[in-house]
């Protein structure tokens, strides 16, 4: 009788060299031992893809070689031969905890959860944390789809990732959930769609997860067509409300949540404008504008917003105005 997998671990790989390695390495050295690891090329381009077959022979190892379609694409062809009963994610620059998917297989298992959600560090190329955390999960508690998605909605402590996660496989196979594919943050619709499934949402307040911040990954590429995919997925969270007659019951929430990205992301690349590459930063602040001009009535309105942010929206407006009068 072949042995039970407990966690399906799915690693999309594309132009990755300098990180891969230590990746998979994390993995394989995970205390828990029935877990299967998923690694998809992604047409990779540079050497990631000799450094992954080094570890074909491995047997909790499976190797999907592919032509690029991207990580949603790469990310579904896992999710077509995962057999765990739990699924993870990891990006293929970031690396584990050694004890992640022991601990996590064991708290999620025990309290029959759907999905548990852990924290993690944003570290450097080197391994230094450069980003605090103060995010406090109630580990003892457990919280249906409703309350997750307020909290989804209204607050940064559940986030779009999907790596800093942990999936009861029937949520992919019953609801057949899969990753948008030809766009970034295709995580973000899909992470939803999850929540939206779950009856049973749990939370660890350990730090497993290095997130890795590097040149050209996708929370650092400054380009219109990012903005543009950024916003894309969360218009289709607007979608998947349709689809499960929940517009009524989460309107102000998710206008707040499609609101507060438009800032966000403007915000975001204003900061980092000066290094924006192969679009001069204009055309991104006049994106902005047209947004600004066509919700900014939603805003004001919108009892999640706080006076002070309020006050900046209605600037914009104004400011916007005054320019288009003067032309």
């Amino acid at each position: 009788m072949s042995k039970e997998i407990k966690i399906s671990v799915i690693i999309p790989v594309y132009n990755t060299q300098e990180y891969v390695r230590k990746c998979i390495e994390s993995v394989l050295l995970q205390s828990l031992e029935d877990i299967e690891i998923i690694i998809v090329d992604d047409g990779s381009t540079d050497n990631s893809l000799s450094i992954i077959k080094e570890y074909a022979g491995n047997d909790k190892v499976i190797l999907i070689s592919k032509e690029n379609e991207g990580q949603g694409a790469a990310r579904n062809d896992a999710l077509d031969v995962c057999s765990g009963k739990y699924i993870a994610f990891l990006d293929s620059d970031d690396y584990i905890e050694k004890n992640m998917f022991e601990d996590m297989y064991l708290k999620a298992n025990k309290y029959d959860l759907d999905i548990l959600i852990c924290k993690y560090r944003w570290v450097d190329t080197k391994g230094i944390e450069i980003i605090g955390d103060d995010i406090e999960f109630v580990e003892s508690e457990i919280i249906d789809s409703d309350k997750c998605i307020k909290e989804f909605f209204t607050s940064n402590t559940i986030g779009g990732f999907s790596w800093n996660k942990i999936f009861h496989s029937r949520l992919f196979k019953e609801e057949n959930i899969r990753y948008p594919t030809n766009m970034k943050y295709e995580d973000i619709p899909t992470v939803f769609d999850l929540i939206i499934n779950s009856n049973r949402i749990g939370f660890t307040n350990n730090k497993y997860y290095y997130y890795v911040q590097r040149p050209g990954s996708t929370t650092n590429d400054l380009s219109v067509k990012n903005m543009k995919d950024h916003l894309l997925a969360v218009e289709m969270i607007g979608d998947i409300l349709k689809k499960r007659n929940l517009v009524m019951r989460h309107e102000g929430e998710y206008q707040y949540y499609f609101l507060n990205n438009i800032l966000d992301y403007y915000g975001f690349n204003y900061s980092n404008k000066d290094n924006i590459q192969g679009i001069k930063f204009e055309v991104i602040k006049n994106e902005f504008k047209s947004l600004i001009k066509t919700h900014y009535t939603k805003f004001v309105f919108n009892k999640y917003f706080s006076s002070r942010q309020i006050i900046k929206i209605l600037i914009m407006r104004f400011n916007v105005k005054q320019r288009k009068k003067l032309k």
